[in-house]
């Protein structure tokens, strides 16, 4: 699958731009993916928020098959979890905390193992950025 980015302004970000190899959990991960897949989980998001040098994943939810969303609690696995969604944020913008920051989020459907993340930056030009896949 190839990269996509939907931008609501003109000016798309360089790394927006380029072309990204896709990321599978399952490639990745194959451990997390089996382990949430057999508890009925559909989805999990991840929220962050970084500003002025500061940043953090501030919610970790998950959504089972049954429609049931709730926020995970496996100490076990999350911080695999947040590893893997800071190094994917990282490679993508490794300055989101800096200045006036960022915040957004990945939702993965574990189901099929696809990933979304919408990236908000702030500033005086704010910007959404949505990619899809990798």
């Amino acid at each position: 699958m190839n990269h996509t980015a939907t931008l609501d302004s003109a000016h798309c970000p360089p790394r927006a731009r380029r072309h990204r190899p896709t990321f599978k959990f399952a490639q990745h991960a194959p451990e997390l993916q089996r382990y949430l897949h057999h508890q009925g989980i559909e989805h999990v998001r991840a929220e962050y928020d970084g500003f002025e040098g500061q940043g953090r994943f501030i919610a970790l939810t998950v959504t089972y098959l049954s429609g049931t969303t709730s926020p995970l609690v496996d100490s076990v696995r999350t911080p695999g979890m947040k590893a893997l969604f800071l190094a994917l944020l990282i490679s993508r913008y490794p300055d989101w905390r800096e200045g006036y920051g960022a915040f957004g989020d990945f939702r993965w459907n574990v189901q099929t193992d696809q990933l979304q993340h919408t990236h908000y930056l702030r500033g005086p030009h704010p910007e959404r950025v949505t990619h899809h896949g990798a």
